[in-house]
């Protein structure tokens, strides 16, 4: 725990933990076909996807934990979104290594051109409006944000 500054197993055969949620009371992870969310304080998981059609590859939730973005894989990447809550996936752009704007409106993901390197792009999730940052530094991937 936190306090103690001991380490604990909070879920057995979890999968793959992929991020805190901004509250720090929920763990998002991804376990075969299943993106679910762990309560730290009781352990119970929460399935939000459950889809053999759904493979999710990396998940993250918006900083104002209302959304979670992810990829998916099946054949080429794609970046999704669902509510925190559950609900309908939508697609949104061919791409990955989503990472949310402090806004939880805007999304910088990576995407590779035609045969070309991996390069940084951002999405306006309501509007679905893509905007190519320029690629100036080779091969870009796993974009993060300063905070």
């Amino acid at each position: 725990s936190i306090e103690s500054g001991q380490s604990e197993v909070v879920c057995e055969n979890c999968g793959e933990v992929r991020d805190w949620s901004p509250d720090q009371a929920h763990l998002l992870g991804i376990r075969d076909h299943e993106l679910f969310e762990l309560d730290l304080k009781t352990s119970v998981r929460r399935i939000i996807i459950s889809d053999p059609g759904f493979d999710p590859v990396d998940a993250v939730y918006s900083p104002d934990g209302k959304w979670i973005a992810f990829t998916t894989q099946r054949g080429d990447f794609e970046i999704r979104v669902v509510s925190a809550g559950g609900g309908e996936v939508q697609t949104l752009v061919a791409g990955q290594d989503p990472v949310w704007a402090p806004n939880s409106r805007t999304l910088m993901f990576s995407k590779r051109g035609r045969g070309g390197p991996m390069s940084l792009s951002l999405l306006d999730v309501p509007t679905k409006r893509v905007k190519d940052v320029p690629l100036t530094l080779g091969n870009c991937s796993q974009p993060t944000w300063a905070r």
